[in-house]
């Protein structure tokens, strides 16, 4: 077991959390940000995103949160051990009731030593015996290791030489699992990787043998996701579309490259690559994330090919094809010059720092870097994008996500005919989208927030590709338009807090590709009126309505999705009296639960069953991206 995991076991064991008033966990990863602590740890203990609050105003809420009774906080995975960032830290941690206790996960003993009150604690090896069974358990279907005796006793060699290390042993066994071949274990067991010292990083040489006994089409969508920081919640339709743009899904349509990414990650959490999956109440697996060791071993395949930069950094190769910017932008700060070397790079991310992004760094960027696949520019301030944006004809992903501070999209936008992500949420004064928005004729996903009253039909008419259209926080929406029926391949569709929407079009009654729907906190929407929004959804898979105050029961013409619907999942609707009675037969299935209902309080006691009623599944609201991201 990995001090994360221990820590995790602690945070969750109910006679702990029932001794504390506040439970919360961040992880602080190797770079000190006290601001984005601080954040994390007020989201961890309320649920809410801060991010638009200054230091002062965080310091405030925290305060107020700490001063609410005792409260219980893990700091996983602590590096810095500069006194000055921890007693600054600590200070702002003082204010707890009596008996708070303060959990510090490290992977250095001078950290540990600094912070410590008591005695730290060290984590030992795994014994043999143990990681044998864990070996064991994933290496072989249940008894089958019977059946192999010359395979479990190369395993057990393999196993010393993981020297109890978990995470090593869990992905070598899922590694194994798939081979029966006596030669191949012994090629593992006598890989040259085990000789490679690696001082207190010894554990990557091991990972490395499961990273190259991976399939080919795997390892680089593996290493790529490195490009993200440390702690990364990754959400899983925009890693395979930014797989998809880095041209890593090889397959000829865009739906096959949808399932070939979904079997990647599959694959990748079935190695143990991944890890805290979040699984929603319909099976689907929308987030997970990656363990910090695994991380370190993308970094380190990537190499030459990626280059972590700043104003400091003083020379880029001209091999790097990704660059993730580390450092705080402001106003006044230029491009540097020194970058231009990495002109061929295929990824610009920055490392959400925050500050405002001058328009002459982004007319660098934009007018330099034109073969750009990937560019993420999120959580900062950028004012107005300049039309030389218009020049990066290869760009497939662009990720302006949290920019409070965007009202307009130039028109040269449009002239981006590969893109196929345009992620806008929680940007929330855009005010309008670009005039010719319809020529984006390969858009695929697109995440908006913005003060629209209504969508924009003739763009509408040009989004044949879209797949998947999510609308968050759109405050001043009243109308999808009719022109929501043009989009014939979505696939899915969430419409969530748009507090002026009254309802839907009638011409969603075309989209026959519809396989998930989430409806979440829309006040005034009435899904009765008209009733034949609702008709036609026939590959419609899961539906989710949570949070409609007004709504009184379920259009008959739902019955359309009647051979396709699967899960059913309803919450918050407080005068929600009948289903339709089609969903009966989803009720009936004794092997799987199909229809959960919660705070339906005048709801028909026919349909208020125990077996079928929503104790503590997660909706798919749950896994919203409602936390801000963390840095490299």
């Amino acid at each position: 077991m990995g001090k994360t995991a221990l820590a995790k076991m602690v945070y969750l064991d109910q006679q702990v959390r029932e001794r504390f008033s506040n439970m919360m966990w961040t992880c602080i990863t190797n770079k000190f940000n006290l601001k984005r602590i601080v954040q994390d740890i007020i989201e961890s203990a309320t649920g809410e995103s801060c991010k638009h609050l200054n230091m002062e105003h965080l310091q405030s809420k925290l305060r107020g949160i700490l001063q609410n009774g005792n409260y219980f906080l893990v700091l996983d995975d602590l590096w810095t051990d500069n006194v000055n960032e921890w007693e600054e830290l600590r200070h702002l941690l003082s204010s707890g009731a009596r008996g708070s206790v303060i959990m510090v996960t490290t992977r250095k003993y001078t950290v540990a030593s600094m912070v410590g009150t008591s005695e730290p604690y060290k984590m030992g090896a795994l014994p043999f015996e143990e990681c044998m069974k864990i070996f064991t358990r994933i290496a072989f279907r249940h008894g089958e290791e019977k059946n192999y005796p010359q395979l479990l006793k190369i395993g057990e060699c393999i196993v010393k030489k993981c020297t109890g290390v978990p995470l090593a042993i869990k992905s070598l066994a899922s590694l194994l699992f798939r081979m029966r071949e006596e030669a191949k274990w012994l090629r593992v067991k006598e890989d040259d990787l085990w000789e490679i010292e690696q001082g207190d990083d010894d554990i990557l040489p091991k990972l490395k043998l499961s990273y190259n006994a991976l399939p080919p089409a795997l390892k680089p969508c593996l290493s790529y996701l490195s490009i993200f920081p440390k702690g990364y919640e990754y959400y899983r339709r925009c890693i395979i579309m930014v797989w998809m743009a880095q041209g890593l899904l090889h397959s000829k349509s865009l739906s096959e490259q949808t399932d070939v990414g979904n079997q990647y990650i599959a694959e990748l959490m079935g190695s143990s690559f991944f890890q805290d999956a979040m699984i929603t109440f319909d099976g689907s697996m929308p987030h997970f994330k990656m363990h910090d060791i695994v991380h370190d071993l993308g970094r380190y395949v990537l190499d030459r090919e990626l280059a972590v930069i700043s104003c400091e950094v003083s020379e880029v190769s001209e091999t790097v094809r990704h660059l993730i910017w580390d450092d705080k932008f402001s106003a006044e700060k230029e491009f540097p010059k020194h970058i231009m070397t990495a002109r061929k790079a295929r990824t610009f991310a920055s490392s959400y720092n925050h500050g405002t992004v001058s328009k002459q760094f982004l007319e660098v960027l934009f007018s330099e870097f034109l073969l750009l696949r990937v560019l993420i520019i999120a959580e900062v301030s950028i004012e107005e994008l300049p039309d030389s944006i218009g020049n990066l004809k290869h760009l497939r992903y662009l990720d302006l996500t949290w920019n409070r501070t965007l009202k307009f999209l130039p028109n040269s936008l449009c002239k981006l005919i590969n893109l196929q992500t345009l992620d806008l949420y929680r940007s929330d004064h855009l005010v309008k989208l670009p005039r010719d928005v319809k020529k984006l004729i390969s858009l695929k996903y697109l995440s908006l927030t913005c003060k629209l009253k209504h969508l924009p039909e003739t763009g509408l008419r040009g989004w044949a590709s879209l797949t998947s259209l999510q609308l968050h926080s759109c405050s001043e929406l009243t109308s999808l338009t009719e022109g929501i029926g043009y989009l014939t391949s979505l696939e899915m569709q969430w419409i969530s807090d748009c507090p002026k929407l009254p309802s839907l079009p009638a011409s969603m009654k075309n989209l026959s590709a519809l396989r998930e729907m989430l409806i979440d906190n829309c006040p005034e929407l009435d899904l009765m009126h008209p009733e034949e929004a609702m008709d036609g959804l026939q590959s419609l898979r899961s539906l989710q309505i949570i949070g409609l105050p007004k709504l009184e029961c379920l259009p008959e013409t739902l019955s359309s999705a009647s051979a396709s619907l699967q899960y059913f999942l309803i919450e918050q609707c407080p005068l929600l009296r009948e289903l339709p009675n089609f969903m009966q037969h989803l009720c009936n299935d004794t092997d799987h639960q199909r229809v959960f209902i919660k705070d339906c309080p005048a709801i028909n006691s026919k349909w208020v069953k125990e077996d079928y009623h929503l104790s503590s599944c997660r909706s798919n609201k749950a896994c919203a991206r409602k936390q801000p991201r963390k840095e490299y």
